[in-house]
């Protein structure tokens, strides 16, 4: 479980940094697969909470290794 924080502070940012922190803490444990519940998230239909928490999760993984 993670929090999203205050409810009148909760932006689309703040749910791919979500996103980004949990792929990120779950591929440190070596865990290859996962699965993230659409709940939760005040203000925002289903479609764009599962863009934002992708967005986040590929970006947060995302390295840069073309020069190793």
């Amino acid at each position: 479980m993670i929090g999203l924080g205050k409810k009148s502070d909760f932006t689309d940012e703040k749910l791919r940094q979500a996103g980004a922190k949990t792929a990120q803490y779950v591929r440190d444990l070596g865990i290859k697969n996962f699965t993230i519940t659409l709940f939760g998230a005040p203000n925002m239909d289903v479609k764009s909470r599962f863009k934002n928490i992708i967005e986040g999760a590929a970006l947060g993984l995302y390295k840069f290794d073309k020069f190793k």
